[in-house]
């Protein structure tokens, strides 16, 4: 028995049956409406992510490529050591590629296939703990708001692992066993390997153990319920630690104000559906909504995640308020729409809700502009004079002066997105900043370029990165000239001559 079967023969216990025993609106139109927004949220959705599935590999996907370059082993040690995930996504692309090729699109449909396995996962938990229709409203939210379901990234494979964990806890909450116990523990782990600040998304599951109790769990229940759940994490704890003491370096986003956080967790095309449903209709029928537990955990799973990032880079005075960071609270607000929407009496205020989530959805889903190394790298291979190449290709551990000088592996790491697109010659990894280390290790730089053409190519964000801006000013002060300046889609080139 696989572990999807195993979820789904866990999740509709017999005493969950009476939720769903209620009366259905037997209004034809009411009937077509969730089916018909399915489909067409999928046709939108899959009409954006195929033509995704081939466009140049974003900066990340490109740690992705390389990690998975070279040996399976290799596969192991670069991610435990370059990468916050554990290696288990790494180890399994590593197999799926070596099958099936190293393509752009083919290291991207794992991840289609994940979202795919979380949208009938949830549909599947929505439908026992409420209808049908809330359960299939939920999968619509779910596909309609994961823009970054066709990234070779460990994200959607997060998502899977919520919704799993989510289901196998639920389960166990109203009929603890030991093979339960082993399931949810082994879901939750799945789901922190992924990445470590899905913990946030764990979290509110804790309601069910506490459900567990009170539905006759015994002691050993929740001893095989604990050690398991030792048992799988234990391996992940050095990594963790590891990744904890680097935090700093490994994250340069903005700290969060109050309005940035009331945006990322209300997501456009969600209060786009919610808003206006409620607005044409503001009664509800009578049906009894899932239990109070159940949507405690709910409104948790929609809310904490966020929050508790929120807080932790306040604490921390480190910010980790990234999207793809909170991507596990998704599917929890994609059921509590799913709940809202399924309660609602008129069947014209869902039409609405869901048509405009449809429209949002199609203008949400702009395709995202990748950074043309490729063309760089063509651009390079073919320079004249053999040059050093300096590269500053935009990972945040470029800010860590403690990094230098790199090991040969990590200046590999730094220079994915080059080697991943066939990039020869000597290259190396300067600062991001210009404080005084960082212009130290840029003169030193210039003093053993020895008179040989520097090649500068820099990953550029609206504004130019200090570190590149005064190599560049270091190189010319050596009298070196510069005698060519090539700019393709976010990454510049610049050949640098040495004085004669």
């Amino acid at each position: 028995m696989t572990l999807l079967e195993i979820t789904d023969a866990h999740s509709e216990p017999e005493e969950a049956t009476s939720l769903n025993e209620r009366p259905v609106s037997n209004d034809r139109l009411d009937r077509m409406i969730t089916p018909l927004g399915f489909a067409v949220t999928v046709v939108v959705a899959v009409a954006f992510w195929i033509p995704m599935l081939t466009r140049r590999l974003g900066v990340d996907e490109t740690l992705t490529a390389w990690i998975v370059s070279g040996s399976f082993e290799e596969s192991i040690t670069r991610s435990g050591t370059h990468q916050g995930q554990s290696p288990l996504y790494f180890a399994g692309l590593w197999v799926w590629q070596s099958v099936f090729g190293d393509s752009a699109s083919t290291l991207r449909i794992p991840s289609l296939i994940a979202l795919a396995l979380s949208v009938w996962q949830l549909r599947r938990f929505g439908e026992s703990i409420l209808d049908r229709r809330a359960g299939t409203i939920a999968a619509i939210v779910l596909i309609g708001t994961q823009l970054s379901a066709a990234d070779a990234r460990p994200y959607s494979f997060l998502v899977l692992g919520t919704i799993m964990s989510v289901r196998l806890g639920y389960a166990w909450s109203l009929r603890p066993s030991h093979r339960g116990a082993l399931m949810w523990s082994a879901a939750a782990a799945f789901t922190l390997a992924m990445h470590p600040l899905a913990i946030w998304t764990l979290v509110p599951q804790l309601v069910f153990a506490v459900r567990g109790g009170r539905a006759g769990a015994r002691v050993m229940h929740f001893v095989v319920l604990v050690g398991s759940s030792v048992l799988f994490v234990s391996p992940m704890i050095p990594q963790i630690l590891n990744l904890q003491s680097r935090q700093s370096t490994l994250v340069i986003a903005p700290m969060p104000n109050v309005i940035i956080f009331v945006i990322v967790v209300f997501l456009f095309q969600a209060t786009v559906c919610l808003a206006l449903s409620l607005f044409v209709c503001r009664t509800f029928d009578g049906r009894k909504l899932a239990e109070p537990g159940v949507l405690f955990v709910v409104v948790l799973w929609s809310l904490l995640p966020s929050t508790a990032l929120f807080a932790q880079s306040h604490i921390t005075g480190n910010s980790v308020f990234v999207d793809r960071y909170m991507i596990g609270a998704v599917p929890g607000m994609a059921l509590a729409i799913g709940i809202v929407l399924s309660k609602i009496k008129m069947p014209v205020a869902r039409i609405i809700g869901l048509g405009a989530f449809v429209i949002a959805c199609g203008v949400a889903m702009e395709p995202v502009a990748s950074h043309d190394w490729s063309t760089a790298v063509v651009w390079t291979n073919t320079a004249a004079g053999d040059p050093v190449m300096w590269t500053m290709t935009g990972y945040v551990e470029l800010a860590d002066m403690n990094a230098f000088p790199l090991p040969a592996e990590t200046n590999e790491y730094l220079n994915a997105p080059l080697l991943v697109h066939g990039a020869t010659g000597e290259l190396r990894s300067i600062p991001l900043e210009a404080t005084a280390l960082d212009r130290a290790e840029i003169g030193r730089a210039v003093s053993e370029a020895d008179r040989r053409p520097v090649l500068l190519l820099e990953f550029v964000r609206n504004l130019r990165e200090a570190g590149p801006v005064f190599a560049e000013e270091s190189l010319v002060a050596e009298g070196y000239v510069r005698t060519k300046v090539d700019d393709s889609l976010g990454v510049r080139s610049t050949l640098f001559m040495p004085p004669n």
